[in-house]
């Protein structure tokens, strides 16, 4: 491929992966607006009986869709129901709105009740204070605020009474829309009107979403039948995601049922039982004829993938051998998507096998390895817009616990991207995670620690709202009996989500002083019913028993590579074209400080270490657990870009070097590249929701071939090391 020609493909690749990430498909059940005529960028906006009530927030917005409010007057009744801190009310000539609490430009018109003050603000994608102002604000009762607009001014009246009138004669802002927003306070509006050349006009506020009760959201009459396993609860293992390995069955036994909730007295079909084997997991085809599930034998060490119709016939074990297969999911092509171990490797902190990503043809047959992390990846699900969200484990040079965060591949490998909560506190792992259906944007996940049992809270996460993001906002508990999770153990929780529609999700529920899991129908308001129970065991992993539709099918962009590499001799590489590097890291480095790029590798463990201390003894040194590769550095051009191979499915990072070649900055999670991928990046440390700048040129680096790794002086075969 020529050069001019590859970098417009990387181009358009990056174009379409980005906007894949970030749009959603044409669902019959699309989101509807918090409140009509508006758009709301986070917050909990209600409406009840024609008044708003805004939730405390970290400044969300409520933004009318009437734009280009130049001059005039808007006013509202406002109610603060307590003298508490933060304020609340207008934003007015608001434009370039976006999440976050100084994303857009406008002016605030705020009234603090606690400090019984009006607050002015600029605001220009940022917060330029204008000035407070000292006025009564009525606590407890309804009151109107009024601010009158000119091309440059503003007055402000409160219950009747002129507090202050502003002229912004440095940075006026025309026009805009009119909106409402709260700072860490909860306020009710109601009786919002607008008036321009002397006419007034009423805006009433009406709910976008229709109330439903629990006796709507719970009721089973509309349910299919339902899948459910049935089994003893296994042990904890040291880790989310190392139950694959660790966790045993604490009595022997299982069975696949299906259930019919409309008919809670009909005994339930057993499609599948052992009296002495378990499962560990299930998932459902498309159609909803076939169930796969995870199982072994009493003297078995291994869980092993087979499928079975729903009606019980079709029995058929699809792997075997001595490594770990679970969570088979069927992709739109038919094939299965899995976790296995059975690439070598061990976990770094834990004494068990790493698991990876793997792929196979509905038979069994044609089994590869799709992903490259040295730790876990668990549980993955088929998004709407056909690609595969899956839970990741990562430790690269930073701190640990809390990463085990949700990313996405296309189901070759390819496409690598963070699809939710790499920097996310709250959250000790993210694991579970379905889609809302026709959402490629909305899942719900298990919200649970990453030591001990894999159960915790179920929560909704808005990938609309970015990558990373605040409680309450970019995600929400669902149930009520948890307000955080962090990395707290839970032996009886919520687990096994599977979302039935914008409004209602199955689940299992382990009640403490039942000390049982049990089936349930939980809505997003946290309100639940059982629907399924065993008298001795527990049951898991409810699936509905009704047709999905099939997402498309994303055509295979490189070859199956069986084996993947044990050796530097034997490498595969994919090409990478770095737009400019300095986009995401300037001002902290100035432009022309990055001479080249560093390509790192974390290095899989290869011995089981559980004997030794901490399982890693002797250990790697004080600032990372790993042993490090380095494959060489690549130019930077003078434009800040680059284009240079690297090598495929192994965990790497980059590190931007000065003149000197010492350290700038560097990644702290890692890249996935297939064998012959091309992938296209805008910067570093940018925006992931960042398009390609429109500069003009055609970066420098993708005039010339991709520049080959200039390996270390050291030799070593790259191997970091200070004997």
């Amino acid at each position: 491929m020529k050069v001019a020609s590859f970098f417009r493909f990387v181009l358009s690749v990056f174009i379409v992966v980005n906007a894949s990430a970030r749009a959603t498909s044409a669902p019959p059940t699309a989101r509807a607006p918090a409140v009509k005529g508006f758009r709301a960028y986070a917050g909990r906006w209600q409406v009840v009986e024609g008044v708003l009530h805004a939730g405390a927030g970290a400044g969300p917005k409520l933004i009318s869709q009437q734009s280009g409010f130049a001059t005039g007057e808007v006013g509202v009744e406002v109610l603060l129901p307590d003298a508490s801190e933060g304020n609340a009310g207008f934003i007015v000539k608001v434009s370039e709105a976006g999440i976050g609490a100084d994303r857009f430009r406008g002016y605030e018109v705020s009234l603090n009740a606690r400090r019984q003050m009006l607050r002015l603000a600029r605001h220009r994608q940022n917060y330029e204070p204008i000035e407070d102002v000292p006025c009564r604000v009525p606590v407890g009762k309804w009151f109107p605020l009024v601010v009158r607009m000119t091309d440059s001014t503003l007055t402000v009246v409160v219950d009747g009474k002129t507090v202050q009138t502003y002229e912004d004669r440095d940075h006026p802002l025309r026009s805009g829309a009119v909106g409402f927003r709260p700072w860490q306070r909860e306020a009710h509006f109601r009786n919002f009107w607008t008036k321009t050349d002397g006419r007034t006009a009423k805006i009433p506020f009406e709910s976008g979403r229709p109330h439903l009760s629990p006796e709507k959201t719970l009721s089973t009459a509309d349910l299919s039948p339902i899948a459910v396993v049935v089994r003893h609860a296994l042990t904890a293992p040291p880790a989310v995601g190392q139950d694959l390995w660790a966790s045993q069955p604490r009595a022997p036994g299982c069975a696949i049922r299906v259930i019919d909730p409309r008919q809670p007295d009909r005994p339930a079909t057993t499609v599948f039982s052992d009296p002495d084997g378990c499962i560990y997991d299930m998932n459902v085809s498309y159609d909803a004829r076939t169930l796969f599930f995870s199982f072994r034998d009493k003297d078995e060490q291994y869980w092993h993938i087979w499928r079975i119709n729903t009606d019980g016939s079709g029995l058929k074990q699809l792997t075997d051998g001595p490594s770990y297969d679970v969570s088979p999911c069927q992709l739109p092509c038919g094939d299965i998507v899995f976790v296995s171990t059975r690439r070598f490797g061990f976990t770094l902190c834990q004494p068990g096998p790493a698991s990876n990503l793997h792929r196979m043809g509905s038979d069994g047959g044609n089994v590869h390895c799709v992903s490259m992390n040295t730790l876990s990846d668990f549980t993955p699900q088929v998004l709407p817009d056909g690609r595969v969200l899956f839970t990741r484990w990562e430790y690269i040079d930073r701190d640990l616990t809390y990463r085990q965060s949700l990313w996405t591949q296309h189901p070759d490998g390819t496409a690598y991207q963070l699809f939710f909560g790499n920097t996310t506190r709250d959250v000790g792992t993210f694991w579970q995670a379905r889609p809302l259906p026709g959402h490629s944007d909305r899942v719900v996940a298990t919200f649970a620690p990453h030591h001990g049992f894999p159960h915790g809270a179920i929560g909704l996460i808005d990938r609309s709202r970015g990558p990373e993001g605040v409680k309450n906002e970019s995600f929400t508990y669902i149930t009520r009996e948890f307000s955080t999770i962090g990395d707290q153990r839970h032996e009886w929780a919520y687990r096994d989500a599977f979302p039935l529609d914008d409004h209602t999700i199955l689940c299992s529920y382990g009640d403490p002083r039942l000390r049982k899991y049990r089936i349930y129908l939980l809505d997003f308001a946290g309100n639940k019913r059982v629907l399924y129970e065993d008298p001795e065991m527990g049951c898991y992993f409810p699936l509905p028993l009704r047709p999905t539709p099939v997402p498309p099918v994303i055509s295979t962009r490189v070859a199956a590579q069986t084996s993947p590499p044990k050796s530097t001799s034997d490498q595969r590489t994919g090409t990478f074209l770095l737009l400019d590097v300095y986009r995401g890291l300037e001002p902290t480095i100035q432009r022309g400080q990055v001479k080249s790029l560093r390509v790192m590798e974390q290095v899989r463990k290869t011995e089981e270490l559980r004997s030794r201390a901490y399982d890693q003894s002797p250990v790697m040194g004080y600032g990372t657990y790993y042993a490090k590769r380095s494959w060489g550095t690549v130019p930077i051009e003078k434009d800040g870009s680059a284009h240079f191979r690297a090598p495929a499915l192994r965990e790497i990072y980059f590190q931007a070097l000065d003149a000197e070649g010492q350290e700038l900055q560097r990644m702290t999670s890692g890249v996935q590249i297939m064998p012959n991928e091309q992938v296209g990046c805008v910067g570093c440390h940018e925006s992931r929701h960042s398009s390609p700048p429109a500069t003009g040129h055609t970066p420098l680096a993708a005039l010339r071939p991709p520049s080959e790794l200039r390996e270390p002086a050291w030799g070593n075969d790259g191997i970091v090391d200070f004997p």
